[in-house]
């Protein structure tokens, strides 16, 4: 084998290489954006997860609450409240 053909085989191989590493460059960039895709997407199903537990134990309360306890009453009223505000954050996040 000739100097000149070793010369010409290891450019090739360097091509190769270069090209591997572009394309593996590109590869990682794809998945990072994807990553970070779904990590955020993560985040909204979590927060609507912790609204929804959150307004489910509002719920619960609500229910235990005597509509004859004229004390109750305000607090009822903070509770209905408490819900309107929960449905628009489900309203937002699922939008």
């Amino acid at each position: 084998m000739t100097a000149t053909s070793q010369l010409s085989n290891l450019e090739n191989s360097i091509k190769r290489l270069v090209d591997e590493v572009n394309r593996l460059r590109s590869e990682n960039q794809s998945l990072k954006s994807e990553l970070s895709n779904i990590k955020s997407e993560f985040d909204v199903q979590k927060n609507r997860a912790e609204v929804l537990a959150e307004s489910q134990n509002l719920v619960k309360l609500a229910g235990t609450i005597s509509d004859e306890s004229t004390d109750n009453s305000d607090l009822k009223e903070r509770i209905e409240g408490y819900l309107e505000e929960i449905d628009k954050c489900i309203a937002l996040l699922s939008s």
